[in-house]
C-alpha cells in the first residue's frame, strides 16, 4: 500500500486566486486527473476563492488523494512582507509534500511558485499564465516593462514549459521575446459535458416564453466585457424585431450604469439582469444565441459553455475570441468598429441559422486538454 502511494506522480498546483476561469481551470484539471496515478497538493489562499471554489473545497476536504495548503499571506498586491512570508511557507509546503512536478497558475503564483520550486530542485516546473500581466492596460508602461523582464528571467531559468491557453497568448510571449518558441505549448481550455439538459429550468429562471429568442451573455459588467455595446445592440434589435429577450448574467462596477441605459430606453421587460449566479453554466442552456462584445479576452470559459450548449456565438473579433472561433465553427465574428446596425444584421443571421444544420462540435475537448497536459507531466521530464 505504501509502495503504491509513493509510485504515484506527486503533483503540486500553486495558485494565488481561485475565481472565475482560473478556478474553473484548476478544479477541472484536478477533477480530471487519474487519482490512481496522481497524488495532488493544492496551494492557495481561501480568501481569494469564489463560492464555487469554496463549495469544491468542502466537497474534497476528506479526499485523501488531495492535500490542501492554505496560505493567507498569498495576496494579489505586491507586498514585500507578505510575499516573503508566502515564499517561506511555500518552501515548507514543498518540503512537506515532496512533489515531483510543480504547476503554477497566473502571474503572482507564477513568480513565487517558480522561485520556490527551483530553489527546492524540482525538475518539472510548468506555468500557465492565464493572460500575461504585461498585456493588461491597467498597469503603467514602466510596470509592464518590469513584468516583461520578470517573465523573461523566470521562463529562461525557472520553467520547464509554459502552457498557453491560446495561440494569441503564445504569440504575445514571442512578440516580447520572453523565451524561445519551443518553451511554449498551446493547450486550449476544455470543459466536461453536463450530465443533463437544463433548458426548462433556465427558461423559467429568465421568465422566457416558449417562442422568445433569448440572447445572452455571462460576464462581469466591466470595460473589458464592453456591456455598453451589448446594450446598444439590444436597443437596436428590440426596435426592429419582436419576440427577443436579452439576458446578462453577472455583476460588476458598470451594472448600475447599464441598468440606467436599459431603463432610459424603456426595454426593461425585454432585458433581464440576473446578477451573479452559481448556476450560470446551467442557465446557459436557456439561451438561443450567445452575444459577446468584449474589448479583449483570454480563452473564455463562458464561450466554451456556450459551445457546449450548441449555441451560435456572435462575438467581437479580438484575441482570445479569434482563437475560440478556430475550434468552434458556429461563431459569427464582427469588428468592434462595426456599426450597431451591421452587428444587428449578423445577430439576425445567427437567429435565421438556428434551424439549419451547423457544425456545433468543439474541435478541442476537455479530454484533449487533460491528455495534452498529462502527456507533458508524464513524458517531458528533463
Amino acid at each position: 500500500m505504501t509502495l503504491m502511494k509513493y509510485n504515484k506522480i506527486r503533483l503540486m498546483i500553486i495558485t494565488q486566486s481561485e475565481r472565475g476561469g482560473l478556478r474553473r481551470y484548476i478544479t477541472d484539471v484536478i477533477d480530471g486527473l487519474d487519482k490512481n496515478k496522481y497524488e495532488i497538493a493544492l496551494v492557495y489562499n481561501s480568501d481569494y476563492g469564489d463560492q464555487k471554489f469554496k463549495d469544491w473545497i468542502r466537497k474534497n476536504q476528506n479526499n485523501h488523494q488531495i492535500k490542501f495548503f492554505d496560505i493567507k499571506t498569498f495576496v494579489r498586491e505586491i507586498s514585500l512582507i507578505n510575499d516573503l512570508k508566502a515564499y517561506r511557507y511555500l518552501l515548507k509546503c514543498i518540503d512537506n509534500f515532496k512533489p515531483t512536478i510543480v504547476h503554477v497558475q497566473s502571474s503572482k503564483a507564477g513568480v513565487i511558485g517558480r522561485l520556490a520550486a527551483k530553489i527546492k530542485h524540482i525538475k518539472q516546473i510548468y506555468y500557465t499564465p492565464h493572460a500575461y500581466s504585461f498585456l493588461s492596460p491597467e498597469f503603467s508602461v514602466i510596470k509592464r516593462h518590469i513584468f516583461i523582464l520578470i517573465e523573461k528571467t523566470l521562463s529562461r531559468h525557472f520553467t520547464t514549459f509554459t502552457f498557453n491557453v491560446s495561440q494569441t497568448e503564445k504569440e504575445a510571449a514571442l512578440k516580447y521575446k520572453i523565451d524561445q518558441s519551443n518553451k511554449f505549448v498551446v493547450i486550449p481550455n476544455g470543459i466536461p459535458p453536463l450530465k443533463k439538459n437544463y433548458r426548462s429550468y433556465a427558461r423559467s429562471e429568465m421568465g422566457a416564453a416558449t417562442k422568445e429568442i433569448v440572447i445572452g451573455n455571462v460576464a462581469r459588467f466591466s470595460n473589458q466585457k464592453n456591456p455598453q455595446l451589448f446594450v446598444s445592440i439590444a436597443i437596436e434589435a428590440l426596435k426592429q424585431t419582436k419576440g427577443l429577450k436579452f439576458v446578462w448574467i453577472g455583476s460588476g462596477e458598470l451594472m448600475k450604469e447599464m441598468q440606467s441605459l436599459v431603463k432610459n430606453a424603456a426595454i426593461e421587460k425585454s432585458f433581464i439582469f440576473l446578477g451573479d449566479r452559481n448556476d450560470a453554466e446551467y442557465l446557459m442552456d436557456g439561451f438561443d444565441v450567445y452575444l459577446a462584445t468584449s474589448n479583449f479576452e483570454g480563452f473564455s470559459y463562458s464561450l466554451l459553455e456556450a459551445a457546449r450548449a450548441k449555441l451560435p456565438v456572435v462575438a467581437s473579433k479580438v484575441p482570445g475570441i479569434i482563437d475560440f472561433a478556430g475550434i468552434y465553427q458556429n461563431t459569427y465574428l464582427f469588428n468592434l468598429h462595426d456599426s450597431v446596425n451591421s452587428i444587428y444584421d449578423l445577430l439576425c443571421k445567427s437567429i435565421v441559422d438556428l434551424n439549419t444544420s451547423v457544425n456545433t462540435k468543439v474541435s478541442f475537448s476537455y479530454s484533449d486538454m487533460l491528455d495534452k497536459i498529462t502527456d507533458y507531466y508524464e513524458n517531458k521530464e528533463n
